[in-house]
């Protein structure tokens, strides 16, 4: 099986368009808009096609918004996506996702840029007793749910990231010990003082061992 060229597009003033994708791609792309990226982009997250591998069968994407760093990510790869195009396109045999490098500069320039944070955990006991003595909140990555009780005992772990004045929409959090990936969502909201959040700062568990604390 040989790759489909794409169509040549007529330019328009002047400027030729983008091409436009034929065959299997064309078919591809016709699922994910509308077959996976409704049900995707209404949990906040959308689906980019990067390239069709046709000697593998692959097809390659780009998880965006809060699909990127999402723990149920691979699940959404393999028991939504790939079963929907395999059903649609048979030739597909198998699906995977590319991360987007992270522009620093853009983040820099950009006080609202997304953020990328590489958690390299200290053993901190100590720091988070403290930290929860002092009535720092300890979230959860699945809807902001609190961790309490024996759970928040088990961390022990701890990241610092200092926002400095940014306001991103969403953290991606990767752990290249335990190789977790985790969105934080909206971390502005995790501090806001009229939610009850009287330290200003929020702590986010990535892991069962592992948290990461956010400060403005």
């Amino acid at each position: 099986l040989e790759a489909t060229p794409s169509a040549p597009s007529e330019p328009v003033d002047g400027v030729a368009s983008a091409p436009v994708p034929l065959g299997i791609e064309a078919e591809i792309e016709e699922v994910l808009l509308h077959r996976v990226r409704p049900g995707v982009q209404a949990d906040g997250g959308d689906v980019q096609l990067l390239r069709w591998e046709p000697l593998a069968g692959e097809v390659v994407l780009r998880l965006q918004g809060a699909c990127r760093g999402c723990p149920q990510s691979a699940v959404t790869l393999q028991e939504t996506i790939l079963k929907a195009l395999q059903h649609f396109v048979p030739q597909v045999r198998s699906v995977r996702s590319e991360e987007e490098p992270h522009d620093l500069g853009a983040a820099a320039e950009n006080p609202s840029a997304d953020l990328s944070w590489v958690h390299e955990g200290a053993p901190d006991p100590d720091g988070i007793k403290a930290l929860t003595a002092a009535g720092t909140p300890f979230f959860s990555t699945f809807a902001g749910m609190k961790v309490e009780g024996p759970k928040l005992r088990r961390v022990q772990f701890l990241s610092r990231l200092e926002l400095a004045g940014r306001t991103p929409e969403h953290i991606f959090v990767s752990c290249p010990e335990c190789k977790a990936k985790r969105t934080i969502e909206d971390p502005q909201d995790l501090m806001r003082r009229d939610k009850g959040n009287i330290t200003g700062n929020a702590a986010v568990v990535i892991c069962p061992s592992c948290c990461v604390l956010i400060t403005p």
